[in-house]
C-alpha cells in the first residue's frame, strides 16, 4: 500500500526525502517502501526527469 502511495501522490515526499537527509539511496527508497532500491530511483526519474542523486547534488 505504501509503493502504491507514493506512486499516486506527489513528489513532494520523494525529493523532501532526496534533499534533505544523509540517507543513501537505496535507503531512502526502503524507508519509503520500495523492496528495491532500484524502483524508487526508476519512480524518481521518470517524474522528475534527474535521478535522486543528481538531484540531491543539484539542491545543495
Amino acid at each position: 500500500m505504501r509503493i502504491r502511495q507514493i506512486a499516486s501522490g506527489s513528489n513532494s515526499e520523494m525529493k523532501a526525502k532526496a534533499q534533505g537527509t544523509w540517507l543513501t539511496v537505496s535507503e531512502i527508497g526502503f524507508q519509503l517502501g520500495f523492496e528495491f532500491p532500484q524502483s524508487f530511483s526508476r519512480l524518481f526519474k521518470s517524474r522528475t526527469n534527474v535521478t535522486p542523486l543528481f538531484y540531491r547534488r543539484s539542491q545543495n
